[in-house]
């Protein structure tokens, strides 16, 4: 293991924006393997074992967390398709108006006209 704090900055880190909820969850699987791999004595049984309940816990809890953005990303585009579903089919009845009075309006002119042609006028 590799104490120098150097070392930690000379690796290439992943981008934040580029580092995936898979391999955070891999990674932190990976530490707590590594944990107990530890050779317990005595002295560190405690420490290793609070050290690996950490790990679990944060591991759960980024899950959860992922779990509950996932979900929320899943709602928002729902009721974003659900809005423009409503905007499509109100576009579509405001079409269909429109044909109508247009419709409504012709039959009139052509019944006007009929009556004026029988009329003589």
């Amino acid at each position: 293991m590799d104490t120098n704090p150097r070392a930690k900055t000379d690796r290439k880190l992943p981008t934040p924006w580029l580092a995936d909820s898979e391999w955070l969850l891999e990674e932190l699987a990976k530490t707590r393997e590594a944990v107990l791999r530890i050779r317990q004595r005595l002295d560190n049984a405690s420490d290793i074992k609070s050290v690996i309940d950490r790990i679990w816990n944060l591991e759960r809890t980024l899950g959860d967390l992922l779990r509950m953005h996932r979900a929320g990303q899943r709602a928002f585009a729902q009721r974003v398709e659900e809005g423009q579903n409503r905007a499509a089919k109100r576009a579509h009845r405001k079409a269909r108006k429109i044909v109508r009075i247009q419709s409504a309006m012709e039959h009139d002119f052509a019944t006007f006209q009929k009556r004026s042609i029988r009329s003589g006028r």
